[in-house]
């Protein structure tokens, strides 16, 4: 009905081409939406894979052997700041600890980083020796 291949619409709805303002006003008008609503959701789109690609820290710098467990490219770095600062401030070399401080900023990597490395270990051998 709009002229456009099946190719070019899959491939703006999974996110590997944008959706420009010609196709969605030819969109909109056949599936009787607001002008401009799928420009809309388009822009929202784009600001949010901004958001998130600014919310990692240079993963250059950062070894896969420090996160042996997991993807770099898959880490929530925000959600999961305690766990990432502790290993860092623990098992990292002085250049990823550099580029954790400066990613999350001194107030937060002081905050999780004051836990001795064998923390873990310690309260495990505390408790069996109360026994």
């Amino acid at each position: 009905m709009i002229n456009v291949s099946p190719s070019r619409i899959t491939e703006i709805i999974k996110g590997t081409r944008k959706l420009n303002l010609n196709l969605s006003l030819k969109i909109e008008s056949i599936l009787g939406y607001e002008t401009g609503f799928l420009m809309t959701l388009q822009i929202h789109y784009e600001i949010k894979k901004i958001q998130e690609s600014s919310n990692t820290p240079d993963l250059s710098k950062l070894s896969p052997a420090l996160f042996w467990d997991t993807d770099l490219k898959k880490i929530n770095w925000l959600k999961n700041k305690r766990a990432v600062i502790e290993r860092v401030s623990t098992y990292g070399t002085e250049i990823e600890k550099q580029t954790i401080l400066k990613f999350y900023g001194k107030e937060e990597f002081e905050k999780y980083s004051v836990r001795p490395a064998n923390a873990y270990r310690i309260s495990y051998l505390q408790t069996e020796e109360n026994k």
